[in-house]
């Protein structure tokens, strides 16, 4: 299932790396916002995504929910990141404790179970400025320019005491791939995800729909600053999972026995707020 494992990775990028774009560029308001963002010196993120899979082997299904929420305070200079991941698979929790700082172009992480024990991670690598370039809202405004417009205003609502105005659109497959499109092995490894020419052209095959994300966007409305993106994943994942897996059991024991898996729902929120109330990020003892 290796393969598989990487479409996933590859898609939930991919997913949330446009989702991050998009926000600055389909108004003028929301490049401010956007550019505003990026010279904050610290912000607090919670990210919470639910997920729910049918897994069918012999025509029987097992039901897996899972639901996961991280919890983040991000620095900027010099580049540090604390966060706090709990996840439960049919309710079974596990929580784990993150610390990445920027050490010259590269990161280093640690992890700890209990938030006071941290130990180095050795095996990950992860290259600041491919990641930069990566993630760089100019780099991808030529892209996302063109479905951009499609987003349209869909009410106001106050967010943790922000005032916000809601905007909502739907992204494509097509618009996706034209993303996937301007990835590169050296990009990918920058970001920790060690993977071949030939595999990366398996996932961008299995990438390609048609399919569509709905997107919903919450900006501050004095500011236009993100307060808030939803991303429902639910079709693409849908479609990519079947698509890998079909390929993945081909001609295996897997296939006589009609392994399948549906994908209920998958969607993911995410809140900015205390915008330069962080103050500097402790490093741990590590």
């Amino acid at each position: 299932m290796r393969k598989l494992k990487r479409v996933m990775v590859l898609a939930l990028t991919l997913a949330v790396v446009l989702s991050f774009s998009a926000c600055g560029s389909f108004e003028m308001s929301i490049m401010k916002g956007a550019k505003k963002m990026q010279e904050l010196e610290s912000l607090h993120m919670d990210m919470t995504m639910d997920a729910g899979f049918n897994i069918g082997v012999m025509g029987q299904e097992i039901p897996i929910d899972v639901k996961a929420t991280n919890s983040a305070d991000v620095q900027t200079n010099p580049q540090r990141l604390l966060m706090e991941m709990e996840a439960e698979v049919m309710g079974e929790k596990q929580t784990i404790h993150l610390y990445v700082e920027q050490n010259g172009d590269k990161y280093t992480m640690a992890d700890s179970f209990d938030g006071t024990n941290w130990v180095l991670d050795d095996t990950f690598s992860m290259d600041v400025s491919k990641f930069a370039d990566m993630i760089d809202p100019k780099a991808s405004v030529a892209v996302l320019a063109k479905y951009g417009s499609a987003f349209e205003k869909a009410g106001t609502e106050n967010i943790m005491g922000y005032d916000t105005v809601r905007y909502d659109g739907v992204i494509s497959s097509d618009d996706l791939m034209e993303l996937a499109d301007l990835l590169s092995i050296e990009e990918l490894a920058g970001m920790g995800i060690d993977i071949s020419e030939e595999e990366l052209a398996e996932l961008k095959n299995a990438l390609k729909g048609p399919y569509n994300v709905p997107c919903s966007i919450w900006l501050e409305s004095k500011s236009g600053m993100i307060i808030r993106y939803d991303i429902d994943l639910t079709e693409m994942m849908g479609i990519i999972i079947a698509t890998a897996l079909a390929e993945e059991i081909v001609g295996t024991e897997a296939e006589a026995l009609g392994i399948e898996i549906k994908v209920n729902n998958m969607k993911v929120s995410t809140v900015f707020s205390q915008f330069d109330e962080i103050g500097e990020i402790q490093r741990p003892v590590f």
